[in-house]
C-alpha cells in the first residue's frame, strides 16, 4: 500500500496534468505575458530550475495563470515548447 505521501504526489499530479490540458478558449485574453520564477528546488546541490509562467489579463482587468512548466532556464527553447501549447483553436482572431 502506498504511502500517503506517494497518494498526495499522485493527487497533486493528476490534478497539474489536468491543469495543463484544460481548454483554455473561454478565456478573453488581451495581454498575454510570460514569465520565469526561479526556485532553488535542490538547494545543497545548488542546483536551480525555473517555473515558465504564462499569465493572462482578461478583457475583464482580471488576470489568470494560463499555463506553467519547468524549463532548464529562461531560454528561447524552453519558452517554444511552453508556447507550443497555443494551439491556433486557442488563440482567439480579433
Amino acid at each position: 500500500m502506498p504511502c500517503e505521501g506517494e497518494q498526495h504526489k499522485r493527487a497533486l499530479w493528476a490534478e497539474y496534468e489536468a491543469f495543463t490540458k484544460r481548454d483554455l478558449s473561454g478565456f478573453d485574453v488581451v495581454y498575454l505575458f510570460a514569465d520565469a520564477v526561479y526556485e532553488s528546488l535542490k538547494q545543497q546541490a545548488n542546483c536551480r530550475q525555473a517555473v515558465l509562467v504564462s499569465w493572462g489579463i482578461l478583457r475583464d482587468g482580471s488576470k489568470v495563470l494560463l499555463y506553467m512548466s519547468l524549463g532548464n532556464r529562461e531560454s528561447g527553447d524552453s519558452w517554444l515548447s511552453t508556447s507550443a501549447r497555443w494551439s491556433a483553436a486557442e488563440c482567439p482572431r480579433r
